[in-house]
């Protein structure tokens, strides 16, 4: 789940530097650039952590390793128009935009995002069932522990019954033998 969180954190940090520098481009207001600037600096890290996360995977490390560039690529691409506009107009700006360079490369980062969550949801689907699996076998142990427990519970029962049973039978043979002794005694 941290890693599906992450993915996410980083298309919504793409989306925003997308946005600071649109805003940035339409009006010439450097203030629209905060959000381009946070979402810059955060983004390395939340990649950073993927990689971290996802260090035993290799596919999402290879897959990483694609998006690395492409974050790469988005973020020179918005800084290349960011500085257009700062050094020109916003015509020569608007002409970088209109190349659609950015949206192809905006569409390949989100088909490898996307690739990324498929592989993490197949994974939780796949740990789910171990985990389904497993507290079957624990309830199938517990139920034949249960079983077993019972029935050493009983047969220990009906040998302690036998076994008093047996000693009480023998204790009134021996006090009916006595007191026939004692009667036969007391006759005499």
């Amino acid at each position: 789940y941290r890693v599906l969180n992450r993915i996410g954190e980083v298309l919504s940090a793409l989306q925003d530097a997308e946005t600071g520098q649109r805003g940035y481009i339409i009006t010439g207001d450097d203030a629209y650039l905060e959000p381009y600037n946070s979402a810059t600096s955060n983004i390395q890290m939340l990649l950073a952590e993927l990689r971290t996360l996802t260090s035993d995977n290799p596919n999402q490390q290879e897959r990483l390793d694609r998006l690395d560039t492409l974050v790469t690529d988005k973020l020179g691409e918005l800084r290349d128009t960011i500085d257009t506009r700062r050094r020109r107009d916003f015509e020569a700006a608007a002409t970088i935009v209109k190349s659609d360079t950015g949206k192809q490369i905006m569409d390949e980062i989100r088909s490898v995002l996307s690739q990324m969550e498929e592989e993490e949801y197949n994974l939780l689907a796949l740990r789910d069932a171990e985990v389904e699996f497993t507290s079957r076998g624990g309830e199938a142990i517990i139920i034949i522990g249960t079983l077993v427990s019972l029935i050493f519970v009983i047969s220990t029962s009906v040998y302690l019954v036998r076994s008093l049973s047996n000693q009480i039978t023998t204790a009134v043979q021996h006090m009916q033998s006595s007191s026939s002794e004692l009667q036969a005694a007391s006759t005499q």
